[in-house]
């Protein structure tokens, strides 16, 4: 009896032991599957610098909206240490043995004694000092999760829930302090470090996007054709008051907003479905212009943060790029073909997808055709050589930035959720069940920033250094004193103006004219009738900001 009672609950635990390798192989196999591995990566001259998994319900959870983000004021230093045969990185955000960051002090001191240590060994070091932006991911899932992620190592810096697991969260908007997220129909403002919320607000209508963030206020689209503006702080001595009654600026516009407006540092743009673009101060109340495409517009608006202009993208075919500050057209692009999706500036070029499958490449400065390339469903991303996209049946596509021509391609048809990146070079895919992974060139392990708030194209900026201090050319020159940490210093590109304009506009204005819009520079006069704002050419005290 006791034998048959040993015999079955070996069998038993023979049965166990089988299910659990079974479960958990199937996790691993669930896990795996969309990840892009280092081998196949490799064959087309990349490599994978990370990936995550984030926390997604299993049973009804996906994830949804992925926002890249180039913080402007925060970055960190990385000493690299180089020498004939090898290199050695200190970072300030190492961990020292209680937890805490290193520091820059501390990471120059480990630094400059593994020079020395080389240097009494018969060897030459070099070290080479990169600033880095800080690089974030702010993923969101359609059950309120929303994710705070390092867009360089995949860390995940905090993780809330933002509003009811019920309703629909849209896409994020982000600025340096805040992360700005429409659940249901509620506005929830976040403290971008933590994720502690800040403040929340109830709409007047159904959302038709995420929001939009500027310096000092929240733009959210509704579906009827209002955005509605909130302040992100005020003078109010009584917090509690002030967050209970805050009030909204409410925008008036013809037609219906579904897409997420743009900010840049001086304006907040957004299109209806009219074909309408309107532009707002956006750090302040006062309406700028109006202009007009010749069809529907369905992809949001993209900034030339270089160009200082506004691209936006209609499905007749047409790309326009418009004066920021004037409302100017400076040049129209036809591609002959419907778009679908927004214009892509890398660098001094503007890449355009059509639907019917091709990538156009057009001069950011002229407006003129460089190349074309067929059978491209969707832009990824861009570096000074290549470009990344993906075809109709899902796969990678490798594409020479210079002429077009097809360099390599990966198949990733198991890849469902794929991220346009405007801001860096670095390609973030993975699947709506919440696989994140980042690829980019082996030869580019700092990154290439190319858009955002006030910033233009620009390489890390990198400083060589002899083993005694001084500057050993090479690889740039010593940072500027200054407060922007990216400073172009070292860079190629042109460096911004100084001016006292804290937007960089340059110091220009919209044109003094009786027209709200500002279309006298190019864009199109609204008709008296379908003014929304009534000015009817009147004086800028009729306006509906008072």
């Amino acid at each position: 009896m006791r034998h048959h009672l040993l015999f079955h609950r070996a069998r038993w635990a023979t049965l166990v032991f089988a299910a659990a390798t079974l479960f958990s192989g199937g996790a691993l196999l669930a896990q795996s599957r969309g990840l892009v591995s280092s081998i196949d990566a490799r064959r087309i001259g990349l490599e994978r610098s990370w990936f995550t998994q984030i926390n997604v319900d299993s049973g009804r959870g996906e994830l949804s909206f992925v926002t890249p983000y180039v913080s402007h004021a925060k970055a960190f230093t990385i000493y690299e240490v180089v020498w004939e045969t090898g290199k050695l990185e200190f970072s300030e955000l190492e961990r020292d043995p209680f937890g805490q960051p290193r520091g820059a002090e501390e990471a120059l001191k480990a630094a400059n004694a593994k020079i020395e240590e080389l240097t009494a060994e018969g060897l030459e070091p070099k070290l080479i000092t990169s600033v880095v932006p800080e690089i974030s991911l702010y993923a969101s899932t359609n059950r309120g999760v929303v994710h705070a992620i390092d867009g360089e190592t995949g860390r995940t810096r905090w993780s809330n829930i933002i509003g009811s697991t019920d309703y629909p969260t849209l896409e994020p908007g982000v600025n340096e302090d805040y992360v700005a997220v429409v659940n249901g129909s509620t506005l929830y403002v976040v403290e971008r470090g933590t994720g502690v919320l800040a403040w929340e607000r109830r709409l007047s209508g159904a959302p038709g996007a995420g929001p939009a963030v500027s310096d000092e206020m929240v733009f959210v689209p509704l579906m009827n054709g209002k955005v509605e503006a909130f302040k992100l702080t005020t003078d109010e001595e009584d917090e509690e008051l002030e967050r209970k009654f805050r009030a909204p600026i409410t925008l008036v516009s013809i037609g219906d907003c579904y897409l997420q407006p743009t900010v840049t540092p001086s304006v907040c743009a957004w299109v209806t479905d009219r074909g309408f673009m309107y532009v707002v101060n956006a750090n302040k109340e006062g309406m700028l212009y109006r202009t007009e495409a010749d069809d529907t517009v369905v992809a949001p608006i993209t900034y030339d943060a270089k160009g200082r202009s506004l691209m936006m993208a209609s499905i007749d075919g047409y790309v326009y790029n418009v004066d920021e500050t004037s409302g100017a057209i400076i040049w129209r692009f036809s591609t002959g073909s419907p778009i679908a999706s927004s214009p892509h500036v890398v660098g001094d070029s503007v890449f355009v997808v059509t639907d019917k499958g091709g990538l156009f490449c057009v001069d950011a400065e002229t407006g003129l055709e460089q190349w074309w390339t067929p059978r491209v469903k969707k832009f990824l991303a861009g570096s000074k050589d290549r470009v990344y996209c993906t075809d109709q049946i899902g796969r990678l596509l490798v594409i020479d930035a210079k002429n077009g021509g097809r360099i390599a391609s990966l198949p990733t048809e198991q890849l469902d959720f794929l991220i346009t990146n405007h801001a860096t070079d670095r390609i973030y895919v993975g699947t709506k069940s919440g696989l994140l992974q980042c690829l980019h060139e082996p030869q580019l392990a700092r990154p290439l920033v190319y858009s955002g708030p006030g910033q233009e194209s620009t390489e890390t900026k990198q400083v060589k250094v002899g083993p005694d201090g001084d500057d050993a050319g090479g690889l740039g020159t010593t940072p500027a004193a200054s407060d922007d940490p990216f400073g172009t210093g070292g860079s190629t590109t042109t460096t911004p103006s100084t001016s006292s304009d804290p937007f960089g506009t340059g110091g220009s204005s919209p044109p003094a004219s009786d027209d709200p819009f500002g279309t006298g520079g190019g864009g199109s006069t609204p008709p008296a009738s379908d003014d929304p704002f009534g000015t009817g050419g009147a004086a800028a005290s009729d306006s509906p900001f008072g």
